[in-house]
């Protein structure tokens, strides 16, 4: 008994500092692109309390900028089993002291359901391994949560990443997290797709994307454009053939350019969810007239249009030029 209650001690202590700024990665922003959710993925812990195995995981907590009380540093307690979580707040505390626990303010009773949204989606993402840079929890699902928005979240598939001459190619998952609708009328609820960036000029592509709706359990394909072989295998991608364009700033496609390129030269994992560049909603990748299959669900573009949006969004900083409405025409 004394060693399981040694073991919850430190455990819940080890998150009783709270962490640097410099060590958190972004699991969500506003629609400022100010982070509301970050996470310590060296801080993340598996114990055992009253006969349920727990993960505990550090994050800061940001209220919107009119909110007095300003971060606040919790220990989140996730039950994987039953998929519940509890919260605790961490204080504070001088260099020469030692560090406080949760052990005597967390209960297992606190355990309950996440709320439906950011926090739901982080308890699966804790409990299915796909917190980025965490090791402690095996991974279930294959993907590996990036980052996400008010309306998207975008994940990739582990390993998908392939190196080719100065390209880097990798399997990616959109989720749209109200819905959306094709130019069509149908809806969706996300994108499955292949993303190429020419690291040198700075440049992306979409080599392949397949937009599906959710049934039950399932996702049914609405349409699919490109070859969706790539998907399993981007090296197949024929790199001559895709309409390139530049990544609007502060994107998630901009943001996960920058982490596929830095990891094609050795210095950091794009796995490690590092980014932390201002980030604006998602955005496809500026091109010129004419369109190409590239550009499915993005809308009509006019001659000198040059910003391609997924729909028509608020994005802080980023004005599009037309209302978009384009079914493309598939070339190749």
């Amino acid at each position: 008994m004394m060693k399981r209650l040694a073991v919850i001690l430190f455990a819940l202590a080890a998150y009783g500092a709270p962490a640097s700024a410099g060590s958190l990665s972004i699991f969500a922003y506003d629609g400022a692109g100010r982070a509301v959710l970050e996470f310590d993925p060296a801080a993340v812990f598996a114990f055992s309390a009253e006969g349920r195995d727990l993960m505990s995981v550090a994050v800061r907590e940001t209220p919107p900028e009119n909110d007095p009380h300003g971060p606040v540093d919790l220990a989140i307690i996730v039950d994987c089993q039953l998929r519940q979580m509890a919260a605790s707040p961490v204080t504070q505390v001088a260099k020469d002291e030692a560090p406080p626990t949760t052990a005597a303010g967390f209960k297992t009773s606190d355990l309950k359901p996440p709320n439906k949204g950011m926090y739901e989606r982080f308890v699966v993402a804790v409990c299915g391994g796909e917190l980025p840079g965490v090791k402690v929890s095996p991974t279930k699902s294959g993907w590996t949560h990036f980052v996400e928005g008010l309306s998207r979240a975008l994940y990739f598939v582990n390993a998908s990443s392939r190196t080719i001459g100065k390209y880097r190619a990798a399997s990616v998952r959109l989720y749209e997290l109200g819905g959306a609708q094709l130019s069509d009328g149908r809806h969706i609820d996300g994108r499955d797709a292949v993303w190429v960036v020419d690291c040198e000029q700075k440049l992306g592509a979409v080599a392949y994307e397949r937009s599906f709706s959710k049934m039950g359990d399932k996702n049914e394909t609405v349409v699919t454009i490109g070859d969706e072989r790539a998907f399993a295998d981007p090296s197949i991608v024929e790199m001559h053939k895709l309409k390139f364009g530049r990544a609007v700033v502060g994107s998630m496609q901009a943001r996960f350019a920058e982490e596929l390129c830095v990891t094609s030269s050795g210095s950091q994992d794009s796995s490690s969810g590092r980014a932390q560049t201002k980030t604006a909603d998602f955005v496809y990748f500026t091109t010129d007239f004419p369109t190409d299959w590239t550009q499915v669900g993005t809308g009509k573009l006019q001659p000198g249009d040059k910003t391609l949006l997924v729909t028509a969004l608020n994005l802080a900083g980023v004005q599009p030029t037309a209302s978009l409405s384009m079914t493309p025409t598939p070339q190749g």
